[in-house]
């Protein structure tokens, strides 16, 4: 369940990197992790991370962080 959970948090740097790729929101606290509340942070994103963007065959979980 918690897994499911965490999988759906990928959507909010995804939709923000959608929007503008510069920047991507990430969790620094997420209820599937173990955390009593969602608390969400607004960062800059790495060339890496934009390049990575363009490609599904990447792993989203690095970019959450």
């Amino acid at each position: 369940k918690d897994d499911l959970g965490r999988i759906y948090c990928y959507v909010d740097p995804a939709s923000t990197m959608a929007y503008n790729p510069e920047f991507k929101i990430v969790h620094t606290k997420a209820v599937p992790d173990g955390d009593e509340f969602c608390e969400l942070a607004l960062r800059p994103t790495t060339e890496k991370e934009r390049q990575d963007f363009l490609f599904e065959e990447n792993d989203w979980a690095y970019i959450d962080k």
